[in-house]
């Protein structure tokens, strides 16, 4: 699941899977405005197939912590 959850960042991000790494913060260092983190949220619950709740995206700062969310959706339902 990281690479997929990695290959929708990129897409979003409009960067290379290489461009970047798990500790890479999504606004500070990849730049993703309001929209593309929404358009982020999408990918990921539509690549789950799980609903995330709005608190817990929005503690996600980095690649990592979209990755252990995801994975924490996916373990616990």
């Amino acid at each position: 699941m990281k690479d997929a959850i990695i290959k929708l960042i990129a897409e979003v991000a409009n960067r290379g899977q290489n461009d970047f790494d798990v500790e890479t913060r999504l606004i500070d260092e990849l730049y993703l405005s309001d929209l593309d983190r929404l358009e982020l949220l999408f990918a990921v619950e539509e690549e789950i197939n799980r609903k995330i709740d709005d608190e817990a995206w929005l503690c996600c700062e980095t690649v990592q912590d979209v990755i252990t969310l995801a994975g924490s959706m996916l373990a616990t339902h």
